[in-house]
């Protein structure tokens, strides 16, 4: 009876001990999926950083080239050099047409001159002819009462007549002539429209002159390098990129289930592949707002396209989560390498948050940044 009583209370431990442990499971599997619903995290993140694609506008011979693959270089540091013999020739046609264009502008003022001189002879021509003309009509409205009543002789009346006839076809010569003489008188337009875009021509030669140099905008590492001295370049040919040092970033790709539990601001761990016992401390600066869906096509002036699929299995879609970090850690930072990020939490956002991060700060840096290239 006893054996009996025991083996029931055994069975009777034994369920309460699987109870407990699957109530421990349970709580664990509930707390484990909240702590990473609220603060997301990924293994599967990239450390990121902006990037040169390194050209001239200008085409030509690469006539110098002093850097190297993996070299490091700095703002305002000389990358490569064209030819710049084709250039300086541009340069030098241009400034002589400028000589030109000043010169035939000269001379254009020296006609105008000479013409307006013209003109003022011509309208003395005229005046004086007038002048004659009206002489010639009141000797002739004198003499008319005169030889109506055979006080002067018909020849003298006539004379007077014929003297007005002469002047009057004086004075319609002088006023062709003045005429003639206004209209031909040029002005100087067009002569300052020739040495304006001599003008604007020398600019364009010299700026294409100072494209013949390219120099770093960053301060960066020079990857992708494949070409050698002597090769021919086209105008905005990318010779290699220059991957800035200046902001370093990492790059979570985090489910969409769990983006609003992020905000901008918020602290984040990020340790690099290279060396995952090194926290990187970072400060979220942009949640992505759009990502590609391969399973809907809309092709232009077209109905959207959708493929058949079997809504059975739902896979949260992914959007890219822009977190800056923290310098300090250069030898962690590589275009490219995995990381593995925790926002919100982790061993670098222990303790106080860092003022350096704070996202308004952050954006300040950027907006003064922006005037400074203005």
């Amino acid at each position: 009876m006893s054996t009996a009583k025991g083996g029931k209370k055994d069975k009777i431990l034994k369920i309460a001990v699987g109870a407990i442990f699957a109530s421990i499971a349970l709580s664990m599997a509930f707390w484990v999926n909240w702590r990473t619903s609220r603060y997301p995290a990924t293994e599967s993140g990239s450390i990121d950083a902006e990037v040169v694609h390194a050209a001239t506008t200008v085409g030509g011979r690469l006539v110098d080239l002093p850097i190297e693959v993996n070299q490091h270089v700095v703002a305002g540091q000389l990358l490569y050099k064209i030819d710049p013999t084709p250039y300086a020739i541009g340069v030098q046609q241009a400034e002589a047409h400028i000589a030109f264009s000043k010169a035939a502008l000269e001379q254009n003022q020296r006609d105008i001159n000479v013409q307006n001189s013209t003109v003022s002879q011509t309208r003395a021509t005229e005046v004086a002819a007038l002048e004659r003309r009206n002489l010639a009509q009141r000797t002739v409205d004198r003499l008319r009462p005169l030889a109506g009543k055979n006080y002067i002789s018909t020849q003298e009346y006539d004379t007077a007549l014929t003297g007005l006839a002469q002047a009057e076809a004086e004075l319609s010569r002088a006023r062709s002539a003045s005429l003639g003489a206004k209209s031909a008188v040029t002005d100087r337009h067009m002569a300052e429209a020739n040495l304006q875009a001599a003008e604007a021509a020398l600019a364009q030669a010299k700026y294409q002159l100072s494209q013949t140099e390219l120099y770093a905008s960053v301060s960066g590492y020079i990857t992708s390098l494949e070409v050698k001295q002597g090769e021919v370049l086209g105008p905005g040919m990318p010779l290699f990129t220059l991957v800035s040092d200046e902001k370093w970033y990492a790059q979570a790709n985090i489910r969409e289930i769990e983006l609003s539990h992020i905000k901008e601001g918020e602290c984040a761990t990020v340790y690099s592949m290279i060396n995952r016992h090194i926290p990187m401390r970072g400060t979220v600066v942009s949640i992505g707002h759009g990502v590609a869906v391969s399973s809907s096509i809309t092709l232009p002036f077209s109905v959207p396209h959708l493929q058949q699929t079997m809504d059975w299995v739902h896979i949260a879609q992914r959007f890219p989560v822009r977190i800056l970090l923290s310098k300090g850690h250069p030898e962690l930072l590589r275009m490219g390498a995995t990381a593995t990020i925790e926002i919100g939490r982790g061993r670098a956002c222990k303790g106080e948050p860092d003022p350096a991060h704070n996202i308004e700060n952050i954006k300040q840096a950027q907006e003064s940044a922006k005037m400074e290239e203005k």
